[in-house]
């Protein structure tokens, strides 16, 4: 399972290993942008905190996982 806060936003052409996706909305939370983007055919929400880079809907963005904040549990 993956928090929304666990996961961050980079740029499309960043060197970093994680998945791309696409910008399908973005929802202003206060302290942070609530973003869905889509990889594939799977919707994931992504809560970036604000003061950082920002993304438009449609943009191409790269995906990253904090490895540390996953947690896996036995089907």
């Amino acid at each position: 399972y993956l928090r929304p806060g666990d996961l961050r936003l980079g740029a499309a052409d960043d060197d970093a290993n994680g998945p791309l996706a696409r910008v399908d909305s973005v929802e202003f939370l206060g302290e942070a942008l609530r973003y869905r983007v889509l990889v594939g055919d799977r919707a994931l929400v992504v809560d970036q905190p604000l003061g950082g880079p920002e993304y438009d809907v449609g943009a191409d963005v790269r995906l990253a996982v904090d490895g540390s904040a996953a947690s896996c549990f036995a089907a």
